[in-house]
């Protein structure tokens, strides 16, 4: 398959949305990429820390609610690693629904393209690469915001908890701080991206401070 896929996206590649979600027909390239991996990983060797908090995550996910995962950084090959492992534990339907983040490496690389396109995805430039090239720095910080609202919708949206009763749609989200309130409390649609629209400004603006201190 991937013979395939890597010379037609070279001449034309595959274009991901804001949010783009994982696809599994005609091809199922998320179960594709988690068996192109599975033998280069120990599994009976590796451990996986934590399970309670897996246990907790499905608790959350039966409720309706959101689960936000945190990571500092995350490899090309680690969405398939995290589903193998938490598919051994026997959360495999949980590791499936999961949202990563991409970053346009991710989505743009003809070999990479193939298993990006198995993963429920947010698609993102990131800030190491926001100003390659200069002139289309206000443009990619742009398609950021317009996924960090595609986002917002989705948590919010009525929509997605009926696709999530009917087990019909991605349900967790591996991104960012939490910025739900506590629990009892509401927090409107308008609200939660006022929020995420001044984080990620503020994120900007660290960013073109740290640039202007290296000019000096």
């Amino acid at each position: 398959m991937i013979m395939t896929m890597v010379p037609e996206n070279m001449k034309k590649p595959y274009e991901f949305e804001l949010f783009h979600e994982s696809t599994r027909d005609p091809m199922d390239l998320y179960t594709w990429g988690n068996d192109f991996f599975r033998p280069l990983i120990e599994l009976d060797n590796s451990r996986l820390e934590g399970k309670e908090n897996l246990e907790k995550i499905a608790e959350y996910l039966a409720k309706g609610e959101n689960v936000f995962l945190m990571s500092n950084h995350q490899t090309e090959a680690d969405p398939q690693v995290i589903s193998l492992l938490m598919e051994r534990e026997g959360y495999g339907d949980e590791a499936s629904r999961l949202i990563n983040v991409a970053g346009h490496r991710v989505t743009t690389d003809p070999l990479a393209i193939p298993f990006s396109m198995g993963r429920n995805l947010f698609c993102i430039f990131s800030k190491k690469y926001m100003e390659t090239p200069p002139e289309l720095k206000g443009e990619k910080q742009k398609h950021n915001v317009r996924t960090l609202k595609k986002m917002a919708e989705m948590m919010v949206n009525k929509e997605l908890g009926e696709r999530r009763q009917a087990d019909r749609g991605p349900a967790s989200v591996a991104f960012g701080e939490e910025v739900l309130p506590p629990p009892g409390e509401t927090l409107k649609k308008a609200e939660f991206i006022a929020i995420m629209e001044e984080r990620v400004q503020a994120e900007y603006a660290k960013l073109d401070e740290f640039h202007e201190s290296k000019q000096k």
